[in-house]
């Protein structure tokens, strides 16, 4: 099983141009150096889910629309500037079509109760025939006349205005537009229109006239309706994921003028946003997509400092320039030109000029640039702009931040589904003016209602804790059971030690905790069968990374087997440390507890004992024939500066040999059987990841299998990324509930040609009911419905971290948490690694070449090398 944590992934050309007057970067006047992060900033969100469906079965997805060069359109081709779009992301993997996806068994699955749910979808229906309407793409651009006679591409509230302005004035037909390069109409208007309009659109604040075009440049491509329809219909195999798009630009565009929209996410403007406490706010906002079935106070509270008074500290300046100001758009509130001549200060400067006194003229400058050219610069005090509003933010949240965010987002099913119901009656869709002429209606009426079923769950068998008795089976009930019992498999730990890490001296209450957890923990494990069969060795800590390494160190060479860390009010990096200390540099075995939970868990049985970074892949292979043992192998892939799509693991074979060998030596036999469990593919790299990752997993095992049979394979996609929810409706308490755990559903809103399937595994704690969506993509093994969604429904049930089944299979999660620790594993790197960044330009990491060709040699992979003794063990759990 792999997870893929990548740098760079594809975007949407619609999202592609959100953007302001001004892009900044910091600088002092002396020239103070500035340094600059790659990354565009992104909101944090709550997000109400409203799908829709179009007369037929549903494939959730994102899409990736490769940039078009444009050609220059009009008379004045020569000052037009460049688009102000943000650099091509490009993928280092070239686009193949080699294995066929596999399709769904002749019927879909039997097994289990039959059940109906309610799902957020809307049937969506289409009153014109579909094989009269021709789709045409257009390449436009949509510019503003400047004071130098120039023409520059105008930002994505003026674009939408200005379009809508001589669409009117011109009587055009039907047209929408993605508020980018592209407008779509269901006729061909090069044939009778021009290419270039004029009109004029007085500023509501400044009251001043601008003065814009329309370039109509040049007809890009046209698409067939029908080919949606032959999806459906299972005409044809490939989704059409183009035609598709266009429609759902044609659904936001009533939208766009109230609502900001990012991708297929929409945010009425005209809302309170809650504050976040450092100039961020949260957005309500919903998710609709077509499925086939601001000042100086911004920095103060950005740094939780008053720079006004006490200016920016110099270890905060590079973290202003790479992480808050670099990547935002800014707007002037006066006008600003460059001064020629003699020297002057700032402050002097826009006192004669401006006759604006500066309240804070120790601050650094702001260096504004406009992105179409970026050698033209200016500098303006940072009191005199402003952050433009609505822009996303992608610094982490604190722990106070993330749970007001949670808060927020995580609703109960019955409230999320009124949410969604008010969502999709507010958008009048049966009055949209678009809609209309498309010939287009939705069934809001209702939520879909689609068939399901209830799987049975697993047998968990343990040993008994009576001697004699041998094993005792533990019911399954809502997706969780009882340890009463012991494993079936358990080990005796001779010498193990207990460390209490502390930031600052313990005092004697503390220290008397920590004796007592050390006491009373060999009688918990006795109850499951793990045996502590010696007093544990007793020793407290500084929180400082030489001295842990100094003790962890001693205590392997008196023989420990297991040390067990309390960490008292101390950072994660001690965290990290310990862990680099022991998988990577001793091969200690280690288990992390946190201080204030021995205080508020009196019950032994609940006590938890729990450069630009690279993109981290993680795969897991199971090593007993039980499938609850595994081993990982971690890699970091690097590369090239630039916005580079990385969708695959580039030495996967490698990676795949040494888990089949690691199997085959605990089980002396190869296996048999491989099924594949890949999450983190977006809808449109399934093609891409199948092709090189396949042919990988093939290569490994005719490298170690020889003459003897090859394994029959299996690959499966995991999506936990995708917006569909289910309900259940209770007829007599008259209330809507999460689905139960083992509920299935296959049929009416999945791929009409593609093996997926909606599998809810866990019982919801807090919120609305996530399921997994599974496609099967390759099977060699020949799986019917029933075998692949029960073995998948099984394999939730083996997680070794809770006696619960969990939401995805056993070593998916374990993948996913091997990719967590391995972001964390080069404990010795980060500072090295953070210097680089830090000296990184983002002029230079940002944009790449055009006519450079990028290609998987480019990318260097590293494999994370963990100590002999931990290597394959299930240190990740």
């Amino acid at each position: 099983m792999s997870s893929n944590k990548g740098r760079d992934y594809p975007d949407d050309d619609a999202d592609r141009d959100y953007q302001s007057s001004k892009r900044a970067r910091t600088s002092r006047i002396d020239e103070l150096s500035s340094d600059y992060s790659h990354r565009r900033s992104h909101s944090s969100t709550g997000v109400i889910d409203d799908k829709s469906k179009l007369n037929g079965p549903i494939d959730n997805g994102s899409y990736y629309v490769a940039p078009k060069p444009s050609s220059d359109a009009g008379s004045d081709s020569k000052k037009r500037s460049r688009s102000l779009v943000r650099p091509t992301i490009r993928s280092a993997v070239p686009n193949t079509q080699i294995t066929t996806i596999a399709k769904r068994p002749s019927q879909s699955g039997r097994a289990g109760q039959r059940v109906e749910l309610y799902t957020n979808h809307f049937q969506i229906n289409f009153s014109k025939r579909a094989n009269d309407v021709i789709l045409y793409q257009f390449d436009v651009d949509v510019e503003l006349l400047m004071r130098d006679g120039s023409w520059r591409s105008c930002r994505k509230d003026e674009r939408l205005q200005v379009l809508k302005t001589i669409l009117e004035q011109e009587h055009f037909p039907l047209v929408w537009y993605d508020e980018g390069k592209n407008l779509y109409s269901i006729e061909n208007l090069t044939l009778n229109y021009k290419k270039e309009y004029q009109c004029e659109i007085t500023h509501k604040k400044t009251e001043r006239k601008n003065k814009f075009r329309f370039l109509l440049i040049n007809l890009v491509k046209t698409y067939e309706l029908k080919t949606i329809f032959d999806f459906i219909q299972k005409r044809i195999d490939v989704r059409p994921h183009d035609p598709v798009r266009i429609l759902e630009t044609l659904f936001k565009q009533t939208q766009r003028s109230e609502m900001i929209t990012i991708k297929n996410q929409s945010y009425p403007k005209h809302q309170r946003l809650d504050d976040l406490g450092d100039g961020r706010g949260l957005a309500a906002g919903f998710y609709q997509a077509i499925v086939l079935g601001e000042r100086v106070e911004f920095l103060s509270c950005y740094l939780n400092h008053d720079i006004r008074r006490h200016g920016i500290p110099s270890k905060d300046q590079p973290l202003l320039v790479r992480k808050v100001l670099k990547s935002l758009w800014f707007v002037t509130t006066h006008t600003n030109r460059k001064k020629e001549g003699d020297q002057i200060t700032v402050a002097d400067y826009f006192h004669d000029k401006w006759n604006i006194r500066l309240r804070h003229p120790h601050l650094p400058v702001v260096e504004l640039y406009n992105p179409a050219d970026k050698n033209q610069t200016n500098f303006l005090p940072m009191e005199l702009v402003t952050v433009d509003e609505w822009q996303r933010s992608l610094k982490a949240l604190t722990t106070e931040q993330r749970a007001k965010v949670t808060k927020k987002t995580v609703v109960r099913p019955g409230e999320r589904y009124g949410m969604i119901r008010r969502v999709a009656d507010e958008r009048h869709f049966n009055q949209d003016s678009y809609l209309e002429k498309f010939g287009l209606t939705v069934d809001v009426n209702e939520m879909l209602l689609v068939p399901a079923r209830l799987l049975p769950a697993p047998e968990i068998k343990y040993k008994s804790s009576r001697d004699g008795q041998g094993d005792a089976v533990e019911r399954v009930q809502i997706g969780k059971w009882w340890l009463n019992n012991r494993f079936n498999k358990a080990r005796e730990i001779r010498t193990w030690a207990v460390v209490l890490v502390s930031q600052r001296e313990p005092d004697d209450r503390q220290i008397r905790l920590a004796r007592d957890f050390a006491r009373r923990l060999p009688q918990a494990m006795s109850k499951y069968g793990v045996q502590l069969s010696s007093s544990p060795i007793e020793k407290s800590d500084a929180a400082v990374p030489q001295t842990i390494l100094a003790r962890m160190n001693e205590l392997k060479i008196q023989g420990c087997e297991v040390i067990i860390y309390i960490l008292n009010q101390v950072g994660d990096d001690i965290y990290h440390a310990i862990k680099f200390f022991g998988n990577v540099k001793l091969g200690m075995v280690t288990q992390c507890t946190r201080f204030d939970r021995l205080m508020s868990n009196s019950d032994p049985r609940k006590m938890d004992i729990s450069r630009e970074r690279p993109s981290i892949a993680a795969i897991i292979g199971s090593k007993d024939s039980t499938s609850t043992q595994y081993a990982g192998r971690v890699v970091q892939q690097f590369s090239p500066k630039g916005k580079i799509a990385l969708e695959i693991i580039k030495d996967l074979h490698i990676l795949v040999g040494e888990l089949i060998r690691e199997f085959s030596n605990h089980n002396s036999r190869l296996p048999n059987k491989l099924v594949f469990y890949r999450a983190g593919v977006d809808d449109g790299s399934f093609q891409k990841v199948l092709d090189n990752e396949l042919k990988a997993i093939q290569r490994a095992c005719s490298e170690l299998y020889g003459h003897n049979q090859l394994p029959q394979i299996c690959f499966v996609v995991v999506k936990k990324r995708h917006n569909t929810r289910f309900f259940t409706w209770d007829k007599q308490t008259n209330q809507t509930n999460n689905i139960q755990p083992g509920t299935v559903i296959d049929t009416d809103i999945v791929s009409p040609n593609g093996f997926d399937f909606y599998l809810n595994s866990h019982a919801a704690i807090q919120g609305t009911s996530r399921p997994m969506l599974y496609q099967v993509l390759y099977d060699e093994i020949g799986f019917t419905s029933d075998d692949i969604q029960q073995l998948t429904y099984y394999l939730c049930h083996t997680d070794v971290r809770c006696t619960k089944a969990v939401s995805v299979p056993a070593p998916v999660h374990y993948a996913t948490l091997c990719v967590s620790r391995g972001l964390n594993l080069d404990y010795e790197g980060q500072m090295a690694n953070e210097q680089r960044s830090i000296a990184t330009s983002d002029l230079d990491e940002a944009l790449l070449d055009d006519d450079v060709v990028v290609t998987l040699d480019d990318v260097q992979t590293t494999k994370i090398d963990f100590n002999p003794l931990i290597e394959n063990t299930m240190w990740f759990a």
